[in-house]
């Protein structure tokens, strides 16, 4: 008969432990390619355009692979980001994220 890792303790403890591993976390803006002429000619207080419309979610990886959405917030003085989507699909190509970023 089969226990379920629930039901084992011992088999719970393993993975306990696996929940206290540090992995990155990074949440993404936006991306823009510029020429390097342009890049030095950026100076303090410039801005710089992202194609992204204000308001749309931003895309959110772990340890490098998108494993979802958020929204940018501010929250007590700091920015925070609210997780709106998270996926339940392989990995996806570069090509498939900039896909996806269009429609989130």
């Amino acid at each position: 008969m089969e226990t379920s890792l629930i039901e084992n303790p011992a088999a719970k403890d393993g993975f306990e432990a696996i929940g206290r591993v540090p992995i990155a976390v990074h949440a993404e803006l936006d991306r823009k390619v510029m020429t390097l002429g342009e890049l030095l000619q950026l100076r303090e207080g410039d801005v710089i355009a992202l194609p992204r419309a204000a308001g749309e979610n931003i895309n959110v990886y772990v340890g490098g692979a998108l494993i979802g959405w958020g929204e940018v917030l501010l929250v007590e003085g700091a920015i925070a980001v609210r997780i709106a989507d998270l996926r339940n699909t392989a990995p996806q190509s570069p090509e498939e994220h900039e896909a996806d970023r269009r429609t989130h």
